[in-house]
This record gives structure tokens, sequence and C-alpha cells, in this order.
């Protein structure tokens, strides 16, 4: 279960956080370029963040914010503001496409300051990692070397994984859509619904928030958060309480489990 974009603003920290509490989250995705990043909410900080979860992933970003890389070491990814333009067509052109390496370096550097750790997992804001083959390699590239799983959504992607030897979910669920994707009615079936192996559930859980610029899924994240804790309290609750307490595998009806991308490591 992978909360997407923390860092973005204190409303999804806050709504990650609540998930977190709540023992639904196995996995948080962080942006970290600039301005995101920032610890906000009710925490110490990162040192305690870290201490009780080991789950921090990264969440590659390059459309939204400023380069973590200084400006003129990837001019060809901002605009004339100097933000993040975030167009594949643009990104993947042969000339540029080491600058996005040199980006995603930068954001695993930063990262890393944040944290104090490596990411535990990569995957990518908006699945831009997955926009074309030339960027996906790269984000390949990057996991090759971090040693950890990845994101994918599409069988073909997978295979791509095996190919390289990467460490990769079986399936993938989850969307936005206005009105928000994971609703209390959606959740009803969920486990029933999972197909053999690892799936990696997406969620984007938020406190009430207004839109803003390049964020327009904001209203949405309430009613995540909502529907996830409700999950949580109910068809989810043997789910959740297990996985709280590590003390045997997270097993509910059908045999599902909860999981993080560390089971990944040893497949």
């Amino acid at each position: 279960m992978t909360a997407d974009d923390f860092g973005l603003c204190p409303e999804v920290d806050a709504g990650v956080l609540d998930l977190l509490e709540a023992g639904v989250v196995t996995a948080v995705a962080v942006l970290v370029n600039p301005p995101f990043g920032g610890v906000s909410g009710p925490t110490a900080g990162w040192g305690s963040l870290t201490e009780r979860f080991d789950g921090w992933g990264l969440h590659v970003n390059l459309s939204l914010g400023r380069p973590a890389a200084p400006v003129a070491q990837v001019p060809a990814l901002v605009d004339e503001a100097g933000q993040l333009h975030g167009q594949v067509d643009r990104l993947v052109r042969p000339e540029v496409i080491d600058q996005v390496r040199v980006e995603l370096a930068a954001q695993v550097d930063a990262f890393r300051a944040l944290t104090g750790r490596l990411p535990a997992h990569l995957t990518s804001h908006k699945h831009l990692g997955e926009g074309h083959p030339a960027l996906f390699e790269a984000f390949l590239d990057l996991a090759g070397r971090l040693g950890c799983p990845v994101r994918t959504r599409s069988d073909l992607a997978r295979q791509r994984c095996r190919e390289r030897r990467l460490p990769t979910p079986d399936h993938f669920r989850g969307d936005v859509c206005p009105g928000g994707y994971w609703t209390e009615a959606r959740l009803a079936d969920l486990v029933e619904g999972l197909a053999p192996g690892v799936t990696e559930v997406m969620c984007h859980p938020g406190r009430p928030m207004a839109a803003r610029a390049g964020v327009w899924y904001a209203a949405e994240r309430e009613i995540e958060r909502r529907a996830w804790l409700a999950w949580a309290a109910g068809p989810g609750r043997a789910l959740v309480e297990r996985w709280r307490g590590r003390a045997t595998p997270a097993t509910g009806r059908e045999g599902s489990t909860l999981v993080g991308f560390s089971v990944l490591q040893g497949a």
C-alpha cells in the first residue's frame, strides 16, 4: 500500500501520516525537489519518522517544482521560470536524457540528505518514469544502482524489469479521477479482486485542501483518506492489525497479506 506525494504540502503530509498511523500504508513515495520534501504536520522531523517506519521511497519528479540539481546542469528540463516542465517529447531527446540522469541522481542525493538513508523503492510522479522507453531505461538504471524495487504499471514494463533482474510488483492498482479514485465502495471488494502475486496499491490521501498550481487532485485526497480509514476499521481490520503488530504475516481473506516493497528484495 503506497501513499504518493509526501512532501507536496502540509495537507498531503498530514493525510499520509494519518494512514501511516492507522497502519494502512506500507510504503510512502516522497517528493524531494524544491520546494518539496520538508516534513510538515505533527511530527518531530525525519529522524522520528525514519525510526518508526522504513518504507520511505523516492517519488522521482520531472514535472513539478524546481530541479534538485543546479539549473545550469539541467537547463533543458526547465521552463523560462526555472520550473520543471515535464514535457516527455523534450525530455527524451538524445542530447537531453543525460540531463535527466543528472536530475535523478540529484534527487537521490536530496532524499538521502533529508532522510539519512537511500530510497527503499522508486516511483515517479505522474508516472513519467514509464512515459517513454528512454525515460524508463534511465529510471531503471537508477534503480539498478540503488538495488531497490520499482513501481511498474504495465506488463511490458514488468517484463523489462525481469530482463534487467530488477524487483517489481506483479500487479498495480490505483489511479486518480474526479471525485476520488479510492472510495468506500471501491475498497469494499479490494482484497477479493486481487490477482495472485504481489500487487502495489497506490493511493493519494490528504487532509482538506484547495487545488493549486500543477495539482488538480485536491479535494479528492480527503475522500481517499476517509475511505482508507474506514477500510482499516472495517474490511481491512485484520490485515492492518497484523501488519502493525508484525508478529505474523498480515493474512486476510483468501490468503492476502499486507507487505512492503522489501518483500520483493529476495524474489
